[in-house]
């Protein structure tokens, strides 16, 4: 089983929390590329931000903001490739997964990105550490769908906490 924080940075990681992802790299067989249905986090967290569509890039928010302490385990909601990888303003370290149909999921200010661009993730496979980057005013994992380009409210496809 690979380590799901090998491809994480450099810097050393607190016991405690290699602990907490290694051997927990999938809560399921991988049956290849899924659409979006796994809810992110092992923890439940709580929506504090819903979708709000229409409008300005400031007045919308394409998707929601699930409140979890930073290094907060983040998984793929579905069996997908890796998009893109980085940082931006907004979603401060990121990762932008491709699933079948034209869905896309993106995950948004994590503290650890896991994965690499072009990579193929398992549904539940570990792809980064939730944390408070970019524009955020607190810990939290912000999660979008997709598809065809166009913002989907996530809790459509996904049920919060399961």
């Amino acid at each position: 089983m690979r380590d799901p924080l090998a491809l994480a940075s450099p810097l050393p990681l607190a016991p405690a929390l290699r602990a907490r992802a290694a051997g927990a790299e999938s809560r399921g067989p991988s049956f290849g590329l899924t659409l979006p249905r796994e809810w992110p986090l092992d923890e439940t967290g709580y929506v504090t931000q819903g979708q709000v569509g229409g409008g300005s890039r400031e007045e919308a928010h394409p998707g929601i903001d699930i409140a979890v302490s930073v290094g907060a385990i983040v998984r793929a909601s579905g069996g997908a490739t890796v998009h893109q990888v980085g940082e931006d303003p907004e979603y401060g370290f990121f990762v932008l997964l491709d699933h079948p149909e034209e869905y896309q999921t993106m995950y948004g200010h994590l503290s650890r990105i896991i994965v690499t661009a072009g990579a193929t993730v398992a549904p539940s496979e570990v792809i980064g550490l939730s944390g408070n980057s970019g524009r955020s005013t607190a810990p939290h994992l912000h999660f979008e769908i997709r598809q065809r380009g166009t913002s989907l409210d996530p809790r459509t496809m996904v049920r919060e906490g399961e």
